[in-house]
């Protein structure tokens, strides 16, 4: 497999025996506890609470750490080769630019959620890439319009990210979520996402307001079931995907031990409060 394997630390915990033998059995994420010097890449997927995420990696690291995506090519080597975490909107494939240990981070969302999120934070928001064409233009004309273009970030965006291809490939995605995710999350599961983070990386004080919320979009039953339609038929490899690491995130939760659930319960009363 050419990604750059041997920069994964070999003491690394490995909940999946390999991609082919365990597609069937049910494997979970690999579960990296956190390995001195390994990189951490937070691959930002857009609308997925991926700036609430941001915001506990923070709170984590020292800052003077922490490398914003875009910064990249602005950094001295010194910085780069200090940097313990790099986040932002970047795909798999950006470990490549560092020569050190690695292991990946993202979050998921459902696809017809993430997209509605996305067409009114673009809507509500000029200095946003896409607010100049959404805002003369209505959800259905938007979708319909994008789902055109089978490289629009509204069609499998979240298979391309994982897979890190121009073109969607949802058995690369798979085979890159078992052998280099730490953590694959779900926004509807965003507890339970980040509790595992917190125990397969070490983390410390988790507790989180949501950011970057878009406030007041019209909920998915309100618009024609036939452009909700379009959205699930363009974005079938993401509702696989996706579907799959709900699969995979909650058999992680159910392997924590006694301790660990309790832990769990307490944090989610803590957060409902």
């Amino acid at each position: 497999m050419d990604v750059n394997s041997k920069n994964v630390y070999d003491n690394t915990v490995i909940l999946s025996i390999s991609y082919s033998t365990t597609k069937e059995a049910g494997a979970r994420m690999k579960g990296n506890y956190g390995n001195p010097g390994e990189l951490l890449i937070f691959s930002h997927i857009p609308k997925t609470a991926g700036t609430t995420i941001r915001q506990i990696i923070d709170n984590q690291y020292d800052k003077r750490n922490i490398i914003r995506f875009p910064q990249l090519d602005k950094l001295s080597e010194e910085e780069v080769e200090r940097a313990e975490v790099l986040y932002g909107h970047c795909r798999f494939g950006v470990h490549r630019r560092f020569n050190k240990p690695f292991s990946y981070l993202t979050m998921l969302r459902d696809p017809v959620e993430r997209i509605i999120s996305t067409y009114y934070f673009a809507l509500r928001s000029p200095n946003n890439r896409m607010h100049e064409k959404v805002k003369t233009m209505s959800f259905s004309d938007f979708i319909i319009d994008e789902a055109k273009n089978e490289r629009s970030p509204m069609v499998n965006h979240q298979t391309r990210f994982l897979s890190g291809e121009k073109k969607p490939d949802l058995e690369k995605a798979k085979e890159h979520l078992h052998e280099y995710y730490s953590v694959v999350g779900l926004t509807e599961m965003f507890d339970e996402s980040i509790f595992l983070m917190k125990k397969y990386l070490g983390w410390r004080n988790i507790d989180y307001a949501s950011s970057n919320v878009t406030a007041g979009r019209p909920k998915q039953s309100e618009f024609p079931r036939g452009i909700i339609e379009i959205i699930m038929e363009k974005n079938r490899l993401d509702y696989d995907l996706y579907d799959y690491s709900k699969r995979l995130l909650n058999e992680n939760m159910q392997a924590l031990d006694f301790v660990s659930k309790l832990e769990f319960k307490a944090f989610k009363n803590k957060q409902l409060k």
